[in-house]
C-alpha cells in the first residue's frame, strides 16, 4: 500500500481521537473502507503500535509485520492494514471474533524477534483494546497510545494487553499532584513568566519520577498539564474558541509525537514563549475588554456584578478578567466598582438630602454601617462628617 493510503488511515484515527472531522459523528464501514483503502467488514477491530527509538528501528519492524500479515494464512484470519509514523508502526486489523489470540501471538512473534532484527533502542509493543464496531476503533486507538507512549520511561522492552489488564490503570485519574497543579493554574492566571516555567518544571519532574514505577501516567498527565494550560488560554492570548482549540490541538499532536522527554519539555517551552510574544491586535483587544467592563461596571454598580457576568459581556475566561483588569487598571475590578460607588455616594450626600441608608440602598448596599465604614476607610471622614463638611463650606462661600 502507497505511504499516502498509510497517511490516509493514520489521519482517520487521529481525526476520531481529536473529533477535529466527525465533531462527535460516528464513522460508517463504507467510509472508513474508502479512506484505509480495505475491505473491511463487520467483526472485531483492534489497533496496536510498536513504538520504538528511531524511524530506522521502526522500519525494520514494519518490514516484519508486513510479511507476517501478508502471508496467507494470516489473511484467512484477518486482514490487517501496517504504516509507519515516525519512530511508531501502527497495525489496524479486522479480524473474525474469537481471533484476537492469534493476532497476538503474530505481534508478540515479531516483538520476540526484535534482538535478531538489531533493535538499537527500548521498544514497547502496545496492543489495544478489542472493539466490535469500526466506530469504536478510536478507544483502541487511545490505550495503545497511551502504552505506547511509556516507551520513554522504561529500560527494557516490554509488552502492554489492554485486554489482559484492567483499564484504567491504577494511577491514571487525577495523575497530577494538586498542589502542584493549582500553583501553575494560579501562575498562569497572573501571567508570571517565571513562576510558570518552575511551576511547569515541577509538574513534569513529578510526572516523570512516578513514570518509573507507573509508566502509563506519561501521557495521560502530560495532557493534563496541556490541559491546565487549555484552560487559561487567555495566556497565549486566545479568547476561548476555535483558535484556542486549534492552537491546543496542534500542540497535543506534537506532544504525542515527542520521541523523548526533553522533547515533551519543549513543546510547554514553546507555548512559554507564545504565550509571552507580543500581538499589538491582542493588546489592543484586552485593552478594550478592560474598557467595556469598565463602563459596564458604571452603569450598573447598583447592583452586585458577578465574575461569571463581566466574562460573558467580554467573552472570556473569569478567572482571566481579574488578572487583565488588574494589569490594565492597577485596581482589582471589586475595587474599582467600589471606587465608583464612593464617587456616588460624595455626590449625594453634597446635592441631596437623603439619608445615609438611602444613599447606601441606591448604590447598592443594603447595610448603611458597612457603607460609612467603606467611606471612612477611604475618605478618612464618616459619611455624615463629610456631609457637614460641605454645608459649612457652603455656608462660608468656599
Amino acid at each position: 500500500m502507497e505511504s499516502m493510503a498509510y497517511d490516509a488511515i493514520l489521519m482517520r484515527l487521529r481525526a476520531l481521537y481529536f473529533k477535529e472531522v466527525f465533531h462527535g459523528e460516528q464513522a460508517e464501514m463504507a467510509d472508513a473502507n474508502r479512506i484505509c483503502s480495505t475491505e473491511f467488514k463487520m467483526g472485531a477491530f483492534c489497533v496496536a503500535i510498536f513504538a520504538t527509538g528511531t524511524a530506522t528501528d521502526a522500519e525494520k519492524i514494519l518490514r516484519a509485520l508486513q510479511d507476517k500479515c501478508n502471508s496467507a494464512p494470516a489473511q484467512a484470519i484477518y486482514e490487517s492494514i501496517v504504516f509507519p509514523m515516525c519512530a511508531e508502526v501502527f497495525i489496524v486489523s479486522n479480524y473474525r471474533h474469537g481471533a484476537r489470540g492469534e493476532i497476538e501471538g503474530m505481534l508478540e512473534g515479531v516483538f520476540d524477534s526484535l534482538d535478531s532484527l538489531a533493535i538499537s533502542g527500548v521498544a514497547v509493543l502496545a496492543i489495544g483494546s478489542e472493539e466490535d464496531r469500526f466506530e469504536d476503533i478510536v478507544r483502541s486507538y487511545t490505550r495503545a497510545k497511551v502504552c505506547a507512549f511509556a516507551r520513554r520511561a522504561l529500560a527494557t522492552n516490554c509488552i502492554f494487553n489492554c485486554d489482559a489488564m484492567k483499564w484504567p490503570p491504577r494511577g491514571m485519574g487525577g495523575a497530577l499532584d494538586m498542589g502542584k497543579k493549582y500553583r501553575l493554574s494560579n501562575a498562569l492566571r497572573r501571567r508570571a513568566r517565571d513562576e510558570i516555567r518552575n511551576a511547569t518544571v515541577e509538574l513534569l519532574d513529578n510526572i516523570i519520577d512516578r513514570s518509573r514505577k507507573e509508566p502509563l501516567i506519561v501521557l495521560p498527565a502530560f495532557l493534563e498539564v496541556l490541559c491546565v494550560y487549555e484552560a487559561n488560554c487567555e495566556c497565549v492570548g486566545l479568547s476561548a474558541g476555535a483558535d484556542a482549540w486549534r492552537y491546543f490541538q496542534q500542540r497535543r499532536r506534537e506532544l504525542e509525537a515527542t520521541a523523548s522527554f526533553e522533547d515533551a519539555y519543549g513543546v510547554f517551552r514553546r507555548i512559554l514563549q507564545d504565550m509571552t510574544a507580543t500581538d499589538p491586535d491582542a493588546e489592543r483587544a484586552k485593552h478594550a475588554a478592560v474598557l467595556k467592563m469598565q463602563k459596564y461596571i458604571e452603569d450598573n454598580y447598583r447592583h452586585d456584578i458577578s465574575l461569571a457576568e463581566l466574562a460573558a459581556i467580554v467573552g472570556l475566561n473569569k478567572n482571566y478578567i481579574c488578572d487583565l483588569f488588574k494589569n490594565d487598571t492597577g485596581v482589582t475590578i471589586r475595587q474599582y466598582l467600589i471606587a465608583q460607588r464612593m464617587e456616588r455616594v460624595k455626590l449625594l450626600l453634597q446635592d441631596s438630602d437623603c439619608t445615609i441608608a438611602e444613599i447606601a440602598q441606591s448604590v447598592g448596599y443594603s447595610d448603611d454601617k458597612y457603607l460609612s465604614a467603606q467611606f471612612k476607610r477611604r475618605y478618612g471622614v464618616a459619611p455624615g462628617e463629610y456631609r457637614k463638611n460641605c454645608l459649612w463650606r457652603e455656608d462660608n462661600g468656599r
